[in-house]
């Protein structure tokens, strides 16, 4: 099997390298440290993941991460940024990236998103774009929620009633009562926001008038993923 390939955008030599040791050998690993040549490498090398810093000196970081996300056949994209403005927030939502997280960050926790989304050790990502949306959330697939979610998701239709229709189709599928599918989802759902990566929660689910990110309902939840869901594909 064919070693999967990281590509590294960032003008931190120290935090390439630090996360670079990290993935030593699980991954072959190239880094640019300037947004010019990471245009040419995103060609060249055809990376199975990115991670793109958007501070990048000399360079529009938001331009690079459409640009990169534009790609017919695009790899997973892991942004980071010193910081995040509603602005950014808005832009980003519509770039189809995988995961964002503010620096500092741990490059352990790093580390285990890049495996997950290349498919490298026991949290191989699911095949399909909700799966790969509920990780960047931070569910995990352990969690039965998971599995029911990446389901309601795709067969959800504004007005559908879940306690009538979602509930019970998902437990015929699954051979489980209905309201162990309301429960399932509600526990994955709570636990993925002990876990939140606040920003990227914000984006998909917005906030209140005091900048704080509510945690949504399971019928907000999986309403607000379908409609982004469907929205990409209309794109």
């Amino acid at each position: 099997m064919d070693i999967k390939k990281l590509l590294i955008v960032d003008s931190s030599e120290v935090f390439a390298r630090e996360l670079a040791f990290r993935l030593e050998g699980a991954l072959r690993i190239q880094i640019c440290n300037d947004g010019a040549e990471a245009l040419k490498e995103l060609e060249a090398f055809r990376p199975d993941v990115a991670v793109l810093d958007l501070m990048m000196p000399m360079a529009d970081g938001l331009a690079m991460a459409r640009a990169f996300c534009s790609r017919a056949v695009k790899p997973k994209i892991l942004l980071t940024s010193y910081y995040m403005t509603p602005f950014l927030e808005r832009s980003l939502a519509s770039t189809g990236f995988d995961y964002f997280t503010l620096k500092p960050c741990d490059t352990g926790v790093l580390a285990q998103r890049i495996c997950e989304l290349a498919g490298v050790g026991e949290e191989a990502p699911t095949n399909s774009s909700i799966g790969r949306m509920l990780l960047s959330l931070q569910f995990t697939r352990r969690h039965k929620g998971f599995h029911y979610l990446d389901f309601a998701i795709g067969m959800y239709r504004p007005g559908m009633s879940m306690s009538k229709q979602v509930y019970p189709e998902i437990g015929e599928r699954f051979d489980v009562r209905p309201y162990c599918v309301e429960r399932d989802i509600r526990l994955a759902i709570q636990a993925a926001w002990n876990r939140r990566n606040t920003y990227l929660w914000r984006m998909y689910f917005g906030c209140d008038e005091f900048g704080n990110v509510l945690r949504p309902t399971n019928t907000e939840f999986i309403a607000t993923l379908a409609s982004r869901v469907n929205m990409r594909k209309v794109q």
